[in-house]
């Protein structure tokens, strides 16, 4: 399969959608809220998969959004009856062979982003894509993955956002087979020169095969669009507190005895650290659910004691099964007839870890079963904690794929390829849950498809230790964000070839705060363990670990929100601002986690002072520990300590106090840090969540404060809501400004906190020199603990 070319709009016979004669038939759906589901059905299309959408739960609601299909205009979008996007006359729909395409007028003021996993830019106007999962060093080689974009990539979720200032449109296409977007391109002739008598530009988007089945998504914003979008395709379960904390893992970790000598090290120095992982090695002769029997000697109980410290065991899991007689999972899957096959009906043979192997054929529901049992015996005897699923592009060595059939050998490759990692996830998710019980799952995955949020987590998977790599890991988690996978995030500091103490710093720095962070590396590269730098750079990389840990709080909430209302963790600045004079949407090194706390991060190489953009508010500087004012613009200059790192004005958020030298599970102490600045005179809501961290459906407790100032200089929090069953919350109040008192009020009682100027530096060593007293919220009432002291310094 070419990667880099695809069908022309050119070469498609423009047909009507709606054919009698060609037994073809187009339906248009309103599904309420904006969303609108357009499908073409005819013979020759026999699509028997599609990504789980939940279309059922929106309601019958226009929200101004109007969507017209008639033979003469073709599709019309419209958003309170502003034209946001329209087919071309008389080529709304074209076909080529078992090809299919739709057509739609550019204008110069679309932005498009989206498009799932793709590194080359945050913003993606001029480009041609094909969404088809790669093993991408397997299929484009070390050399260019380690300075160049490739696309495909490992995940491919067909869905494009288009912005305009009239409004957004979401287009998703829900097809298994490969397809493709040519998003106002110019043609090119020899991938050099522009062909300068092409056709006008146009926004051309098809699929290979299988039955045109697209989703229009309108809204007035990219955030109403990305919500629904979510919604549509399934919202992140709540996940287990210890998956976002701090995780190790290195390809040549073997058996318990490595992992056992890490668990020591972190304790040591003072590491929280959350996750121990388990590459490829940790397996006899790489054949999946296996160990190597003298790495494993009483793991049951030394397994006990890792969790007992706070650990938790994630192994490497994948779907090639080695191709070998006396293996009891290769025998059973054999003889249960779970595997893919040839056209000629026998087992498929393709090349990974252990040789020759075969491959369950996740498209159908008994080799989903037989592959979630032999996972659920596998918890049960090891007591892992999660998964990490890897090779399920899927990735078969030097075999052609295309022999690769499924559905027990009826249908061919392309039907299912996209889906393969989505079907081994559904599969792996069901044999963890059955093995956990009541505890929350979690799943790691390289590859995946539309609505695997359900299911798994994404990283982004072999990348490099260059800058290169860190500034394209920015713009591929912001787009995964706005594709509906809100948790994900890369290999740091990158994990092939060797990070130097530099670009280490570098890349802790930049991704402390990506919703999934993991420190991993290739085997033959250097140590990238934390204490496998020298000091400084080893202090630096320990503090912001612990930095990420202080912040958990914060960013459990804002998970929690996800499953609530869609909203990723990572957005681009345009997400959360309409600073259109600033050009918000072209910044690709600037990042919002949460709608508070943004992120200008050092990514090129041997650079200590840069630009960045401050969008219409005023901002604290957690470097400086100052307010800045007015400013659209400013320099800033680091050292090897700092990262710019700014708090928006009305922001409040949840930290644990202190610094965290250890991994913790209890969110019900915490410091409640008031970013209000000295003119700000709205009131500020702030609700806090929290339960056990690790429960399905956990009790939740929930905190709702309101905040204002008034001219007495005092800041008045009022208490609107406390529903924390039989559980506490310990509570101290940070300011950042000079208060003469804070007055705290629940029902009838009424507490004066004394205060003073705070200045904390978050970028630097010291995390806090100021807090008040600890005052505790039962479900009725606010009391002090006087046993708290008012001041600290770390």
């Amino acid at each position: 399969m070419y990667f880099n070319k695809i069908p022309p709009a050119a070469n498609f016979q423009n047909q009507p959608a709606e054919a009698p004669e060609k037994q073809r038939t187009s339906t248009l759906t309103t599904l309420g809220e904006g969303l609108f589901r357009y499908t073409i059905r005819a013979p020759q299309w026999q699509q028997k998969s599609q990504a789980n959408l939940d279309e059922d739960i929106f309601k019958p609601d226009s929200c101004g959004a109007r969507i017209t299909a008639d033979s003469k205009s073709g599709l019309l979008l419209k958003l309170n009856n502003q034209t946001l996007l329209r087919s071309f006359a008389g080529r709304e729909f074209g076909i080529l062979g078992q090809k299919w395409a739709m057509s739609f007028e550019y204008n110069t003021s679309m932005r498009f982003y989206g498009l799932g996993e793709k590194n080359d830019r945050l913003e993606k106007t001029g480009g041609i894509y094909k969404f088809w999962n790669t093993d991408t060093i397997g299929d484009f080689g070390t050399t260019r993955v380690r300075t160049e974009p490739t696309d495909p990539m490992y995940v491919s979720i067909p869905y494009v956002l288009i912005t305009q200032e009239s409004g957004c449109v979401g287009i998703l296409i829900n097809n298994p087979h490969a397809t493709f977007m040519n998003l106002a391109a110019k043609e090119n002739i020899a991938n050099l020169l522009d062909a300068k008598d092409n056709e006008q530009q146009t926004i051309h988007i098809g699929a290979y095969d299988g039955t045109p089945d697209i989703y229009f998504i309108i809204g007035d914003s990219p955030r109403s669009v990305t919500r629904k979008l979510q919604r549509l395709c399934g919202t992140t379960p709540l996940p287990p507190l210890w998956s976002l904390g701090y995780q190790q893992c290195r390809w040549g970790y073997r058996d318990l005895d490595d992992l056992e000598a890490l668990d020591r090290k972190f304790d040591e120095l003072e590491i929280p650290c959350d996750g121990l992982w388990l590459d490829i090695d940790y397996m006899d002769a790489y054949k999946v659910f296996t160990v190597v029997d003298d790495g494993f000697k009483g793991h049951r109980a030394r397994i006990q004691a890792l969790k007992a410290n706070g650990r938790r065991i994630i192994p490497i899991i994948d779907p090639g099964v080695k191709y070998c007689t006396g293996y009891s999972t290769f025998e059973d899957g054999r003889n249960k007839d779970i595997f893919c096959k040839t056209a000629e009906g026998g087992i498929y043979s393709g090349f990974v870890w252990p040789g020759r192997t075969a491959f369950p054929d996740y498209s159908q529901e008994k080799a989903r079963t037989w592959w979630a049992e032999q996972l659920q015996n596998y918890t049960l005897d090891y007591l892992f904690d999660g998964y990490w699923l890897d090779m399920n592009d899927p990735s078969t060595g030097s075999a052609e794929l295309e022999d690769m059939r499924f559905n027990n050998g009826q249908d061919d490759h392309s039907s299912f390829h996209n889906q393969y990692a989505y079907g081994m996830q559904q599969a792996s998710r069901r044999g963890l849950t059955a093995a956990i019980g009541q505890k929350r799952p979690f799943i790691l995955s390289r590859s995946g498809f539309i609505s695997s949020s359900r299911y798994s987590a994404i990283w982004t998977g072999d990348n490099w230790s260059n800058y290169f790599h860190l500034k394209a890991s920015i713009n591929m988690s912001l787009n995964l964000s706005l594709s509906g996978l809100p948790f994900n995030g890369p290999d740091v500091p990158g994990f092939e070839g060797d990070a130097t103490p530099e670009l280490a710093v570098d890349w802790f720095k930049a991704g402390f705060l990506f919703p999934f962070f993991r420190n991993h590396s290739a085997a033959n590269t250097r140590q990238q363990e934390p204490w496998a730098f020298e000091d400084p750079y080893r202090q630096v990389i320990i503090h912001y670990i612990r930095l990420r840990y202080k912040l958990l709080p914060y960013l459990y909430n804002l998970f929690i929100c996800h499953t609530e209302s869609g909203d990723p963790i990572l957005r681009p600045l345009f997400y959360e601002f309409t600073d259109t004079a600033g050009r918000l949407d072209t910044i690709e090194d600037q990042f919002m986690i949460g709608p508070s706390i943004m992120q200008a991060p050092i990514v090129n190489e041997n650079e200590s002072e840069r630009s960045i953009a401050l969008p219409t508010c005023n901002w604290f500087d957690a470097g400086s520990g100052q307010w800045i004012e007015n400013k659209r613009q400013i320099q800033a200059i680091t050292n090897i300590e700092s990262t710019p790192l700014f708090i928006r004005d009305g922001a409040i958020l949840a930290m644990r106090p202190g610094e965290l030298t250890k991994q913790c599970s209890d969110l019900s102490n915490i410091e409640c840090h008031i970013f209000i600045s000295e003119h700000n005179t709205k009131t500020v809501t702030w609700d806090y969540r929290f339960d056990d961290g690790e429960t399905i459906n956990a009790p939740q407790a929930h905190v709702r404060l309101q905040f204002s100032q008034q001219g007495d200089n005092t800041l008045h929090v009022n208490c609107q809501q406390l529903s924390l069953g039989a559980q506490d919350l310990h509570i101290h109040f940070v300011t950042y400004h000079n208060y003469h008192s804070i007055c705290l009020q629940h029902k009838d009682d009424i507490i004066s906190i004394p205060s003073k100027e705070h200045s904390l530096n978050l970028t630097g060593q010291k995390l806090a020199a100021y807090r008040s007293p600890s005052y505790t919220l039962t479900a009725t009432s606010i009391q002090p603990r006087p046993d708290q002291a008012i001041a600290f310094t770390n």
